[in-house]
Formats: C-alpha cells, structure tokens, sequence
C-alpha cells in the first residue's frame, strides 16, 4: 500500500467520492485482503503509528519489520516562509518580472478565493500578458476545450511549453514533476485547506531542488466533525455526520461505539490529527518541512500601504471573475431534466456545459429561475 497515510483517511474520512457511498463494504473487503494476505507492505514518507497499527489490527496482529529510510530529497533546498500573502504576492510580482519561470502550488480553485488558482492566473495574465500561463486544478483537466485537458497523463512534455503553471491538489498522491532546468522557482499559498503532511508534499511535486516560496496560513481552515482534537472527543462528538460515520463503521464491529474497535478507533484518531495539524497550521508545516531538510528563512513584511494595495488587487481581481461567472451561469440556456440527468453522469465538460449544469442544479433544488 504505497502513500498509506493518505489511502487510509481516504477510506475512512472522506465525504465527496465514491468511497464515501460504499465505505462498509470497502472496509470489509479491506478486512478480508490484510487477513487473508501472506505479507503486506505499508509505504510513506510519513508512515505513523496510526497507519502501522490499525493495518496490523485488521491481520489479527501479525509480526512486523519496519524498514527506515532516511534519504533526505530536499536536504539543503531554501524555503522562504511569508507570514502575510501580500509579501508573497510581492516577491512573486518582482520575479515575474525578471523574467523568471515558476511553478504556483495553491490549495484554493474557487472563483470566489481571492488567493485562489483562478484569481492569481487572472491576475498574472493582465499584469504580464507576454507570459503564458496554464491553470491546471479540477476543472480543466476535464474540459476538452482547455489546454490543461488530461494533463496528468503528459505532464512534464506540457508545462514545459509554459512560463507559470498554476495547480491544485488535482496533482494529489502519486503526481511526480520530474522536468528539469525549466522553473526558477516555486511559489506556494496555502490557506489550509490540506493536512499538513499533505501540504508538504503538495510543494515538493517539483523533483528538482530549486527555491521555494511559501505563504502559509497560521490556522488551517478545513477542519473535520466539529473540530475535535482528541479521538476521545471524537467518539463523543454530536456532530450528525460524526456520529453517523461511527454508526456505520461500528456495523464492522461489536458495538457501534466499541472505543476499542480497529475501523472507529482509526477513524477518531485520524479526524484528531487532522484537527490538531490545523490548529497550529503553519508552526506544524515549517516543522515537518524543517526534518526534511530545507533550509527556513523568514522574510520581514512590505509595509501595511503596499499590503493593502495588493490585497485591494486581488479582492478586485476576484469580483471580476465572479461575477464574470455568476453572469455567464445567467446567461446560458437551462437544461431540461434529461440534459440536467445527462449532465450530472458525465466525467468531463466544457465551460458552457458546467455553467448549465449549476444553473440547472440551482433551479431544481431552488424552484426559480437563475437569471
């Protein structure tokens, strides 16, 4: 099990795939795999004792080995840390500027994000329109009219035909950029919206070991359940969808809130961790980044009238393209409920096809018109 520490919460936790509709079965068959399997290999930079342990209470507590490897890629790489985003904003503008390539790791893709991938790829555009720019995040990968259309499966032969390249955590686990002598340098604003283990993977897709400049929000903003920091607290939550998730593992399990049982012991452990790496969002991301070798430096603010002024362009910039979108989900033709069905079974759409599938769903679900 390659990148564990990010298959199991996957299973566990999460609320937007298809695992979630299935998540009994998944686990049962998960059960049936480790205690029926000759041998199994757990495999992470971050491997935890939450992981070792709960894959080893499915076997039936087989004997284990762990092999440490203490290969350090980014030993020596300089890290830059902003503590506000319109220094980083800043620093980013002057490299621009002199004509430097980068790469723009960024945790936020709504329109509505003013420090968002939309929003700086706009911003990029019309202060430096002789640069070319590429967006890549969960949109475009499956538009077959943007030029970030299947990315992932030519990735490096595509960006490399590009003077900044925006993306997202659509380049998740297992994701590798591998090209070499093309950025400068990689700019990274984190709002927290990840973990902190997998922010720190996020801005290491870049193989290469060129400086990284990162902004990272001191509070993470994603926070699971009802914030619980303790696996105790967790199994006591009143959150609806908490207490339903350990119902619904507990059917695994003698009693639905068995505090020793493997699928919801596992499940509170890891909503914890997740709650606490954002409590300290920033502090605990600069440490982790810290064992891995990067060398950390600290750049003092821009004054608070240059700040604003960036962070007006910004709220600015946002606005446009909101309600560039908001106009455009207006103004396109309203699906029947047979487009409607069509369009909510299908993987890939263009612009326009998006637009009238939320114009549609917002109709259905409201009883008025979008105009």
């Amino acid at each position: 099990v390659d990148e564990v520490e990010q298959v199991i919460p996957h299973t566990l936790i999460s609320s937007k795939t298809t695992v979630a509709s299935h998540r009994t079965e998944v686990l049962a068959n998960i059960s049936t795999l480790c205690q029926n399997a000759s041998q199994i290999i757990l495999s992470d930079a971050d491997l935890s004792d939450r992981a070792f342990n709960y894959i080893r209470s499915l076997t039936g507590n087989c004997s284990q080995h762990i092999i440490r490897n203490d290969y350090q890629p980014a030993k020596g790489t300089k890290l830059f840390n902003y503590n506000t985003p319109e220094t980083w904003l800043d620093a980013l503008m002057e490299k621009l500027g002199n004509g430097e390539k980068i790469l723009i790791p960024t945790d936020s893709q709504q329109a509505k994000s003013a420090w968002g991938a939309q929003t700086l790829e706009s911003l990029i555009k019309e202060v430096y329109s002789n640069l070319k720019v590429l967006r890549i995040d969960s949109e475009t990968i499956v538009n077959p009219e943007h030029e970030a259309y299947q990315a992932i499966e030519h990735l490096d032969s595509l960006i490399s035909q590009y003077d900044v390249v925006i993306y997202t955590p659509v380049l998740g686990t297992g994701v590798s950029i591998d090209l070499k002598g093309h950025f400068d340098s990689v700019f990274s604003i984190n709002q927290g919206t990840q973990s902190e283990n997998s922010t720190r993977q996020f801005i290491a897709r870049l193989r290469e070991g060129v400086d990284r400049h990162c902004y990272f929000k001191a509070i993470g903003c994603n926070f699971l359940g009802g914030g619980e920091t303790s696996d105790y607290e967790v199994h006591r939550s009143q959150k609806a969808q908490v207490k339903q998730n350990l119902t619904n593992l507990g059917k695994l399990e003698k009693s639905p809130l068995d505090f020793d049982g493997n699928h919801c012991k596992a499940y509170a452990q890891y909503i914890a961790n997740h709650n606490l790496s954002l409590s300290a969002y920033r502090e605990n991301v600069l440490e982790g980044l810290r064992r891995e070798g990067y060398q950390i430096t600290t750049v003092e603010d821009i004054d608070d009238e240059t700040r604003k002024d960036f962070r007006d362009m910004m709220k600015e910039t946002r606005n446009v393209n909101y309600d560039n979108l908001t106009s455009a989900i207006a103004q396109t033709e309203t699906p029947t409920d047979k487009e409607l069905t069509a369009l909510e079974s299908k993987q890939e759409l263009t612009d326009t096809q998006r637009h009238q599938l939320r114009k549609g769903k917002m109709e259905k679900r409201y009883g008025v018109e979008a105009d």
